[in-house]
């Protein structure tokens, strides 16, 4: 997780990952390893952009996201809140779950565009 990202934007994704790099004392970053992959962590009315560790060391910030099932959803930054609106309701309908979290996966589109992948866990 990011200590002060919230937002993702062309600045701070054109160099993403040194970004979590620099986040780990360079005593520990050779324990580390992260996947091409950026998002939006939102819980508790906080977002924290986050990058996806494959090899990693328990440290302050980073944040294991259970296994489960995930309900999902594709769409553009302009559709993200009706999007996100409409997943959370879903949820409570048909799974009867209040989502604890909302994960927000950022597909790369094209030469700096992107869209979402919303991501809630039902199961």
């Amino acid at each position: 997780m990011s200590d002060y990202l919230e937002t993702p934007t062309v600045d701070n994704l054109w160099d993403y990952l040194r970004h979590f790099y620099n986040q780990i004392p360079s005593s520990m970053q050779e324990n580390f390893s992260f996947e091409d992959l950026a998002g939006v962590y939102k819980e508790n009315n906080k977002s924290s952009l986050f990058a996806l560790c494959k090899k990693y060391a328990n440290i302050q910030g980073l944040k294991k996201l259970p296994s489960g099932t995930y309900l999902c959803i594709h769409c553009t930054e302009e559709e993200k809140v009706i999007a996100t609106n409409n997943l959370i309701k879903k949820a409570k309908e048909q799974y009867e779950i209040e989502p604890q979290f909302i994960v927000e996966v950022i597909v790369v589109s094209g030469i700096l565009n992107w869209k979402y992948e919303i991501q809630l866990l039902i199961k």
